[in-house]
């Protein structure tokens, strides 16, 4: 294959590829071994599009809108649910009426695994509570059903069996609009304390006539404007102004908002998709890529620190005193103590694991650990070669669709934040991008030529 063939704006890779995928139901990576044109699926391209774009970054959105409101977030966020658990029934109904665009083969079969076995461990525990951070109430075990099953399992399962990526622009272009909008907001509402603070805020902290949103919200809003800013470095908009315009706005709300959070997670994911962009770029053998990768990455990196230094945020403080932070007991040695508790847990179910929550009703901040924790080695098994598969498949994206590459790298960034932050259920975002990089993937093998 000619990797030169796709280094061209997305317009011209949409509407000149061929159009191949396979008869009946198509098998993980051998579609193109017996393929036949077929017409695009509109309908199904439609509604894939709405559910990524919306799934990924809707709820946050209608978060912000309570906070901003002063109104209880769950009255917002569970119509939110309600929206993408329609778009994913309206996926599934889509691909019953053309069979021949659904991807049914290991990767789902591994996914089934995975939610199977955590399902179960639910079941088992029964009444047990679970609260979403340190700050908030304790969430009842339906409240954890109802975000596992109708923003995780479902959304993701309707993603993945989908190879109807031919309007990817809509989710892209979706999820730019509502986090530039989101993080414009963001720094509107709390721009008074953005600007001066001595650590940085709490969620559920009371600052005047507004409530605070919890720092992550911050940091992985920000942290995905720079990953669109990097974007369109890779790709051919039709001008080069609206190039410009798009990385300066998603830039520079983002680098605010990274700083203003001073959280230690979204920075260290936000290093990660840096290095495997790079690493991508370099594979392609772009020379005018590479250098204009280079400048970007000099240009983020000095705005970071220079707004970190003018605003007093402890990001880098943080970040670098983690090794004082865990000898003093603070935050970072809890975390450890938590993942201690975790393998202890794992230890006494080692198969399919023995508890979905942790003495005190806590979660590790962990994905692995957690998944060893509640599902045991069949799970996590299953887990793992899901996330190999998605990272292998991220960097096929990468390296031959520049496109479509926004998807794998919100991958990176949220794989790489769920090592930190999140539980299983509330992790809505790392569930979507895992799904939508292997369907995507799917969906690049089938619109290649045949060799």
């Amino acid at each position: 294959m000619n990797v030169a063939r796709f280094d061209r704006s997305p317009r011209e890779a949409v509407s000149r590829e061929p159009r191949v995928a396979r008869l009946g139901w198509v098998n993980g990576g051998n579609a193109a071994s017996v393929g036949v044109i077929v017409s695009r699926y509109r309908l199904g391209e439609l509604l894939l599009a709405l559910l990524i774009g919306w799934g990924i970054f809707g709820q946050r959105s209608l978060v912000l809108v309570a906070t901003w409101l002063n109104l209880e977030t769950r009255g917002l966020t569970l119509p939110a649910r309600a929206l993408t658990f329609g778009l994913a029934l309206m996926v599934f109904l889509s691909l019953a009426l053309r069979p021949r665009f659904a991807n049914l083969g290991r990767h789902a079969l591994l996914y089934s695994i995975f939610w199977m076995v955590y399902s179960a461990r639910l079941l088992v525990d029964g009444n047990s509570t679970l609260p979403d951070s340190p700050e908030t109430e304790r969430i009842p075990l339906s409240y954890i059903a109802t975000m596992a099953a109708g923003a995780c399992w479902l959304p993701g399962f309707a993603v993945l069996m989908s190879t109807c990526w031919g309007m990817h622009r809509i989710s892209r272009l979706l999820i730019m609009m509502l986090s530039v909008a989101s993080g414009a907001a963001m720094l509107l509402m709390f721009r008074e304390q953005l600007t001066a603070f001595e650590h940085r805020m709490a969620a559920g902290q009371e600052m005047g006539d507004i409530t605070a949103l919890h720092p992550l919200a911050l940091g992985y809003t920000g942290a995905v404007l720079i990953v669109f800013a990097l974007h369109a470095l890779i790709t051919h908009p039709r001008t080069l102004a609206r190039r410009i315009i798009g990385m300066t706005v998603c830039g520079t709300i983002g680098i605010a908002l990274v700083v203003a959070s001073a959280s230690r997670g979204p920075l260290v994911a936000l290093v990660t998709v840096l290095l495997v962009l790079v690493a991508s770029q370099t594979r392609r053998g772009n020379m005018n890529r590479m250098i204009a990768m280079v400048a970007g990455t000099i240009v983020i990196g000095a705005g970071i620190v220079l707004l970190t230094q003018a605003t007093g945020s402890t990001l880098f403080e943080r970040l670098l005193g983690t090794t004082e932070d865990i000898a003093a007991g603070d935050g970072s040695a809890t975390r450890i103590m938590l993942y201690q508790q975790a393998l202890d847990a794992f230890a006494r179910g080692p198969w399919f694991g023995s508890a979905s929550t942790l003495d005190g009703l806590a979660y590790p901040h962990n994905l692995i650990i957690e998944s060893l924790m509640a599902t045991g080695l069949v799970g996590t098994a299953s887990l793992l070669a899901l996330i190999l598969a998605g990272v292998c498949s991220a960097w096929r994206l990468l390296v031959r669709r520049p496109e479509v590459s926004w998807l794998p790298l919100l991958y990176v960034l949220f794989l790489t934040g769920s090592m930190f932050s999140w539980s299983i259920y509330s992790n809505v975002s790392l569930w979507l991008t895992l799904a939508g990089t292997l369907s995507c993937a799917a969906w690049m093998r089938n619109t290649e030529e045949l060799r």
